[in-house]
């Protein structure tokens, strides 16, 4: 798209694509080669450990990273500043649902099961500090193995416990597995989650155990404001079925990537400064606000399921202020 639109005299655009490598250290070596290659910017990565590895490199090669799809808080925590994302992190997600869980809907005692993985430990403690600070620390935190068909023990753990609330990370078919599972053994306990129980895998291996399931995700994919859908329109005439979220914010991970480049040419360090010193931006997956570290802190959205359907709370666009701040829009 952008290399259609270009005026006369501009540069074109090349994109260069890898597959990240399944072993440690290879996002370095990818890094590295990124330098090798005189990339002016880069998106990625998927895997919270490989953006950590990756972003250490990008401290020496400075090459700015625009990370679209890795919800990893501690990846600005190290204060590195060749790095922004656009996908709200674990932050804007269990600090959304520890304030539902606690003051909105009065439960106390939760318990947490989750994978052992590092995505979900990141963000189930992320979860637990902050319903910690408002008074009720979980009561248990259960693991599970991806996979698994068998969560008799965490069951029995579960019902021990009491709790009011559960809050689940993992995988959407485990989850759902689970779900079904622990109605089936009379808890009653309300279920709460994160951005993947949007997916169909959920709800096919939970069903009636959805209902009222509740969990954050980024934006309404059913709004109808022009931008979305457009590229909505324009990525089904391509790919042949509908976006999800990562490719919405690849999109516009992208986008702020091209406008950086067109503002400050062929120079990495100038792009560098043109990313990072964005406060607000509004692409196809709606307004995103920026803070000092480059994180987008735009709040997330409250789903819950009712009868089978995805019901979203209502809630007010978020909209930057009319004056201040560095704005830039998707064209």
């Amino acid at each position: 798209e952008a290399n259609r639109e270009r005026r006369p005299g501009e540069l074109p655009f090349d994109l260069i694509e890898h597959e990240g490598i399944a072993q440690w250290g290879g996002a370095a070596n990818l890094a590295a080669q990124l330098a090798d290659e005189k990339v002016l910017g880069y998106l990625g990565t998927i895997d919270g450990t490989d953006a950590h590895v990756a972003l250490r490199v990008t401290l020496k090669t400075e090459i700015v990273m625009v990370n679209t799809s890795d919800p990893d808080q501690t990846l600005t925590e190290t204060q590195i500043p060749w790095l922004i994302w656009v996908l709200p992190d674990h932050r804007q997600e269990e600090g959304r649902l520890a304030e539902l869980i606690v003051r909105k809907t009065g439960c106390k005692r939760i318990a947490v099961l989750r994978t052992g993985d590092r995505f979900a430990r990141v963000g189930a403690h992320q979860f637990m500090d902050l319903a910690r600070r408002l008074g009720c620390p979980a009561v248990q935190e259960l693991l599970f193995a991806p996979g698994a068909t068998n969560i008799s023990y965490q069951i029995g753990a579960i019902k021990e416990s009491q709790p009011d609330a559960l809050f689940f990370m993992g995988e959407p078919a485990d989850i759902g597995r689970f779900a079904k599972q622990i109605r089936q053994a009379g808890i009653t306990a309300r279920f709460f989650g994160t951005d993947l129980l949007m997916e169909d895998a959920f709800l096919k291996n939970a069903g009636d155990a959805a209902e009222g399931m509740t969990f954050t995700f980024y934006f309404d994919p059913s709004r109808q404001d022009p931008l979305w859908t457009g590229f909505v329109t324009r990525f089904k005439e391509r790919w042949g079925h509908e976006p999800d979220a990562y490719a919405g914010y690849a999109y516009d991970g992208a986008q702020i990537m091209l406008h950086a480049m067109q503002i400050a040419g062929p120079n990495r360090w100038r792009i560098r400064d043109a990313v990072y010193n964005l406060d607000y931006y509004q692409g196809v997956t709606g307004w995103m606000r920026f803070d000092g570290t480059g994180s987008n802190t735009a709040p997330v959205r409250i789903v819950r399921y009712e009868y089978g359907q995805r019901v979203f709370e209502p809630q007010s666009e978020f909209v930057p202020p009319s004056a201040g701040g560095t704005v830039a829009h998707d064209p």
